[in-house]
């Protein structure tokens, strides 16, 4: 679930996986005494200012499901 809706690998793949400027899916994730409770996929963006460049990373697409006992808002 992202946002409450449903996405496939499809979509996913297109998303993250086909991003030109990385080879891997950057992600950050959470966990808890051990477990996954959390993952956040990243986009890769290049910047550029004038002759410095480099490439950011922006969080995007939250997974949302119940963990640990909480709840998504």
């Amino acid at each position: 679930m992202v946002w409450g809706t449903g996405k496939s690998e499809e979509w996913f793949a297109w998303r993250f996986a086909a991003n030109p400027y990385v080879e891997e899916i950057s992600m950050v994730v959470a966990e808890a005494n051990g477990e996954l409770v959390g993952a956040e996929p990243c986009l890769a963006v290049p910047l550029r200012a004038g002759d410095a460049s480099a490439l950011a990373f922006q969080p995007a697409d939250w997974p949302t499901t119940a963990v640990a006992g909480c709840s998504p808002r």
